[in-house]
């Protein structure tokens, strides 16, 4: 799977900067690539829905929501480096784009998370006294976390 994200990783920066091919699909085979893509991504067969995001990318290499939608694959695959690439590869193309920035964030405050609980769990007993207060920014982080949990990322 490491493989495949970073693959698809680096497809996506390569358009991203250099732009991809003319479109060679026609409106046909357009349409059905993107049903199964979206089919399998509700499904949340991501290595099924990839390659057909990866297809539709090549066509239209500015479709913000293909392209996040292969950001949030990476994620739910559990490549969250890679999936953090993605939403930055995402805003370099159009800053506006709030969904990539909400999903940045939720991506990022998991790490956080994740990075001051194993902050915690590695202190000796002389670093005790800084246990309290990750301690704490952990639980204010986790209450922000499980508010949002629910919706996830924005597909």
């Amino acid at each position: 799977m490491r493989f495949l994200n970073a693959k698809t990783s680096l497809f996506l920066v390569t358009c991203c900067v250099m732009g991809c091919a003319s479109p060679s699909m026609n409106i046909n085979e357009l349409a059905t690539t993107s049903r199964k893509a979206g089919q399998a991504y509700a499904e949340g067969n991501c290595d099924r829905a990839i390659p057909h995001y990866m297809r539709l990318i090549n066509e239209l290499p500015q479709d913000l929501d293909t392209r996040i939608k292969v950001a949030n694959c990476i994620y739910l695959q559990g490549d969250s480096t890679g999936a953090i690439k993605q939403y930055k590869a995402i805003l370099r193309s159009d800053s506006t784009y709030s969904n990539a920035w909400y999903n940045l964030g939720y991506v990022q405050l998991e790490e956080l998370i994740e990075s001051l609980q194993g902050a915690v769990d590695s202190m000796s007993e002389e670093t005790k006294e800084n246990e309290t207060v990750i301690e704490k920014a952990i639980k204010l982080l986790s209450v922000y976390h499980e508010a949002v949990k629910g919706s996830i990322l924005v597909r």
